[in-house]
Parts: C-alpha cells; sequence; structure tokens
C-alpha cells in the first residue's frame, strides 16, 4: 500500500473518481478540481484554470472526446484537447462551459454525481439532487455570438469618467472603480468577464461576482484599463473594451522636480563633502601640531622615566648588595669572633708563661711553662686556621660580587645555590635577629657544569631567595599577632604550628624531545600570590611590599636576566599554600 501525495502534503481533500487513459495517464476528480498522475508527478487544474467550481465529483468522456465534470455548479464540460494541452502549458485556455438551471436542470448540485454513467446511445446520465439528469451532447446548441463588453464609467472617489473621452485625474484620489458589462444575454450568469489595467497588472484577472474592479492610491503616470469575456458558450470578445485616462501628480511627484531635487541633493552633499574635508583638513593639520607637542612632552617623559629607571635599578642592585654584604659580614663574623677570642685566651698565656718566667729557678715549674708554650701554640694554629678560613670567604665572595664582564663561563649551579641561599638567611639574620625560617635544599648531584654569567643568575637566585624569606616571615608575624589577639595578648608562641619554610632544589631535565635543562626552584610556604596580580608581578615597578622594603623592579631585573640566558622564569602558587619560582636554563 502506497499513499499518493497529490497535493503537496496538504490532507483532508476528498478524493471522488479517477480514471485511467490509454496512455497511462490517471485522472482524478477531487474537491480541488482535476488532478492529472503521470510519472509520480501530479498536476492540478483547478480555479486558476478557468474551472467554474473546484468541486469534481466525476469524469465522463463522450463519443466526441468532450469531458463532462460534474460540480456543485452544474455539469462543466469542456474538450480534452484543451485541457490536456492546459496541464503541459498553463499559458494556454480552457474554454469551459457549463450547464445549470438555465439548461433544464432542477437543481445544479451533483453531488451524487460519481455514480454517472455515459450511455450506450451516447447521452450522459447524471445523478444530481434534483434527480436524474440526461444530456445528449450531439442536440446542444451553441452559441457562436461573440459578446460585447463595456465598460461603463470609472469612479474615481466623488468624480466620473467614462471611456469615449479624454481622462485626466487630478492628484490625491485615493479609490478607482470600474464598472464594465459583458452584452450576452443567453444565461449571462455564464458570461466570464477578465480584466488588466495595463502598469499594474502583469495578467489578466477573472471577475468574480459583481462587474466591478476596485484599485487604490494610484501612483501618477499613464493607465489603460482592458476587459474582455465570454458568453454562455464560452465564445469570446472580439475586441477588448478600453478606457484611458492619465493620473497626474503633484509638483513634487513631477520629473523636472524629482530632477531638480536630485541635482540640489548632489549640489548639497558636494557643499557638505567640501566642508567636511577642508574641516577634516584642518583637523589633521590641528592634531599633527598636537602629536607633534605631545611627542615632544612623551620624548621628555621618556628621557626623565628612564633615567629615574636606571636610578631604580642602581638602587635595587644597590639593596642586593647590601644584603649581600650583610650576608658576608655574618659568615666573616664567626672567624673573626675566634680569631679574636684565642687571640685574647694568648696575651692571657703569654703573661702567665712571662710571669713564670720571672720566678726564681728554684721556684719555676718547669711542666706549668711547658704546657703554656703549648696552649700558645694551639692557640695560634686556631688563629691560623680561623685567618685563612676568612680569607677564604672574602676571596669567595669577591669572586660572586665583582662586577659582570658579561661572559659566560662554566658554573657548578649547585654551589652557586647553595653559597646565596646561606648568603640571604645570614644577611636577613644580621638586620633582625627575630627572623628565623627552616632552610631545606635538595641538589641534583646529576647537574653539569653550565655555561653562564654567575654573578647574574646569582643575583636571580638572591632576589628570589629574599622573596621567599620576606613572605613566610611576614606570614609568621602576622600568624603570631592573630594568636596573641585570640588569648588576650598573653605569652604564646610567635607562629603557632606554622613553621616557615624556604626550600631551594636543582634538578636535570632531560626530556623525550630538544635539548637537556637544568632547573633551579625556590619555593616557600607563605600566603600565595593571588590570581588578580598574577599577571603583574614581572611587570617594572609592580610590588606588593611597603614602599620603603621594594622597588618593583627585582622580579622584572629576573626575569630579563634568565631571558637574556636563552631560559626561562616561571611561577606556581595557589593562594594560601605558596609560591614556587622556576628557574630553567639550557645547557
Amino acid at each position: 500500500v502506497k499513499k499518493l501525495d497529490l497535493f503537496n502534503g496538504i490532507d483532508g481533500i476528498a478524493i471522488f473518481n479517477a480514471i485511467e487513459l490509454a496512455n497511462g495517464t490517471i485522472w482524478f476528480a477531487t474537491g480541488k478540481g482535476l488532478v492529472k498522475w503521470v510519472n509520480g508527478k501530479a498536476t492540478i487544474l483547478g480555479t486558476e484554470s478557468g474551472l467554474i467550481d473546484p468541486s469534481v465529483f466525476g469524469i465522463l468522456i463522450d463519443k466526441k472526446g468532450e469531458w463532462w465534470l460534474p460540480s456543485n455548479k452544474g455539469v462543466i464540460h469542456a474538450p480534452f484537447s484543451e485541457i490536456e494541452a492546459y496541464s503541459n502549458n498553463p499559458k494556454t485556455t480552457i474554454n469551459w462551459k457549463i450547464i445549470d438551471e438555465a439548461d433544464g436542470m432542477n437543481n445544479r448540485q451533483c453531488v451524487g454525481a460519481r455514480h454517472s454513467i455515459v450511455g450506450k446511445d451516447g447521452k450522459l446520465y447524471i445523478v444530481g439532487i434534483g434527480g436524474l439528469v440526461e444530456i445528449n451532447p450531439d442536440s446542444l446548441s451553441s452559441n457562436k455570438v461573440a459578446p460585447l463588453v463595456a465598460i461603463n464609467q470609472l469612479k474615481v472617489d466623488d468624480s466620473l469618467f467614462f471611456a469615449k473621452q479624454p481622462n485626466t485625474i487630478k492628484p490625491g484620489n485615493h479609490r478607482y472603480i470600474f464598472d464594465y458589462s459583458v452584452l450576452s444575454f443567453v444565461s449571462p450568469d455564464k458570461n466570464q468577464v477578465y480584466f488588466k489595467l495595463s502598469g499594474q497588472d502583469k495578467d489578466w484577472i477573472r471577475s468574480t461576482g459583481e462587474n466591478r474592479a476596485i484599485y487604490t492610491n494610484l501612483e501618477p503616470g499613464k493607465y489603460r484599463f482592458e476587459v474582455k469575456g465570454t458568453n454562455n458558450d464560452g465564445e469570446w470578445s472580439t475586441t477588448p473594451a478600453i478606457i484611458d485616462f492619465t493620473v497626474e501628480a503633484y509638483f513634487y511627484q513631477t520629473s523636472w522636480f524629482k530632477v531638480f531635487s536630485g541635482l540640489l541633493v548632489i549640489g548639497l552633499i558636494f557643499i557638505f563633502i567640501r566642508w567636511r574635508t577642508t574641516s577634516e583638513r584642518e583637523k589633521n593639520i590641528w592634531l599633527e601640531n598636537q602629536v607633534k607637542n605631545r611627542t615632544k612632552e612623551l620624548l621628555t617623559t621618556i628621557d626623565t622615566l628612564k633615567s629615574t629607571q636606571s636610578q631604580l635599578v642602581q638602587s635595587e642592585k644597590m639593596a642586593s648588595l647590601g644584603e649581600l654584604t650583610a650576608g658576608i659580614a655574618h659568615e666573616i663574623q664567626n672567624p673573626l669572633n675566634f680569631v679574636n677570642n684565642f687571640s685574647e685566651v694568648s696575651n692571657e698565656l703569654i703573661a702567665e708563661l712571662k710571669e713564670e718566667k720571672q720566678k726564681p729557678i728554684h721556684e719555676r715549674n718547669i711542666a706549668v711553662e711547658a704546657d703554656l708554650i703549648d696552649d700558645i701554640s694551639t692557640n695560634l694554629e686556631k688563629i691560623n686556621h680561623h685567618g685563612k678560613r676568612a680569607s677564604d670567604i672574602i676571596k669567595s665572595m669577591l669572586q660572586h660580587s665583582r662586577s659582570s664582564t658579561g661572559q659566560k663561563e662554566p658554573t657548578d649551579i649547585n654551589a652557586l645555590c647553595d653559597e646565596y641561599f646561606k648568603l640571604s638567611y645570614h644577611g636577613l639574620r644580621a638586620k633582625d635577629k627575630t627572623f628565623n625560617a627552616t632552610l631545606v635544599t635538595d641538589f641534583d648531584s646529576s647537574n653539569p657544569m653550565i655555561n653562564i654569567i654567575p654573578q647574574d643568575i646569582g643575583r636571580v637566585v638572591l632576589n628570589l631567595i629574599n622573596n621567599a624569606f620576606y613572605v613566610v616571615d611576614e606570614r609568621a608575624k602576622f600568624i603570631g599577632s592573630s594568636i596573641a589577639q585570640q588569648h588576650g595578648g598573653k605569652n604564646l608562641p610567635q607562629t603557632g604550628n606554622y613553621e616557615p619554610t624556604v626550600w631551594v632544589s636543582t634538578k636535570l631535565i632531560t626530556p623525550s624531545e630538544g635539548g637537556k635543562r637544568v632547573s633551579i626552584a625556590v619555593r616557600d610556604n607563605g600566603p600565595g600570590i593571588p590570581d588578580s596580580i598574577r599577571e603583574k608581578i614581572f611587570q617594572p615597578f609592580f610590588t606588593t611590599k611597603p614602599t620603603n622594603k621594594g622597588t618593583g623592579l627585582g622580579l622584572s631585573l629576573s626575569y630579563d636576566i634568565v631571558k637574556a640566558h636563552g631560559g626561562e622564569l616561571k611561577v606556581e602558587t595557589k593562594e594560601g599554600e605558596g609560591t614556587a619560582f622556576i628557574i630553567e636554563l639550557p645547557l
């Protein structure tokens, strides 16, 4: 079972009858008119084809090939040749005719007509509401008299115009009513009328109902209204009825006004463009002068900023040097203390030895003198040892703190990090005796010597470690003050359970792709960096420290130094847990 789509997906349309022609084409009588079905394609012949009524209940074919279609308005008929031609080319015309009460039917409605037949005698027997209708196609007479058509009048608002005179209509009218007639009085109800207004309608329009056509708000111009029609047998009028008229225009609708307006608009546009161009030229000159002045001001400002930046960079370097010096002083202080202590003890021992030597020979204790000499000798050895140690520290510090020559040299990165880690810690302890933190190192022993400028990378490592010590110390102070407030200021441990810790580690990275790298990581368990400022920390002059504790250039300079070595400086942080700065340097 297969459903045929005769109406392009529209359901609910009745199909009353069907016939198949010798060529295999199937025709259907439906509630929408005739439907031709061939090769799976449907062609509908409805009222647009001139069909008088779309409800077709059956299809009867007489011996001459005329098709007879019972409908609600009577029995419609037309030559099949015209029907077939229209189904292939809608531009052709079908001369539809109809039989109804005027021809003797009791009632034009043929609702039961799908049971109608063509008798052997050639007569049509059609079932309708008014009973059985017999139609003899051979006895039907044809009205071959072509009808006359006439246009009775044109009514424009309150004015009347007629066909056989020049008609000029003033502007400002809105409603145009054409009254016309088909002068054929044999079954006048079967007359058909078509009209067309040139300049408005592309095709002829079939008149339905009263013989009147209405148009509104026609544009100014020349028009021709034409009417043609058929009599009851479909005989066309020989010539159409015509009425010509002209709708005048307001002055602003005339061609000369449009030309003048166009020229005026063009002139105004030209004047506007000229004025705009002049204005833009003057504005550009003003802007150029402003740009020149601003450029001079900017160059002056840039020079000032460069000078200020140089001063700040120097200040940052001096601050780093100060911290380095504090660390060096602390490192040297220990051996110097030993030297001073053993020197004082040795002086005391020498004084005792002199005193012993001044005694009479019989009172002198040779054993005591020998012990004093041994102690003095031991002290001198210790003084010599700690003096050399201080000398070695100074030599090492001078090597790392001397001005950079910009030349790279093979460097033990583990020793460099360890040395600056201790220097940073002792330097901070020298400035603040209350400072304390846990130091954790994890150096990869497989690290090779790396070709760097040690003074520059040392400055970066020192800056990162100083920052790490600063944030853990600040967090410890904050936690200590919070605990004290909660306990009414009682004498409690400063940091509670928090232990400020800084980790420094190195690692040799051997990726599956790319070259080997050495990683230096400085981690802390401080408060971390908020996401809102994470992207700003490497910007020059950005700092979270108080004004007197930082210039905001440390991380910026560190970033530039690492980049200059072909490396990368990254940050990993989680707010509330800590931060890690990671330096990766290529081998």
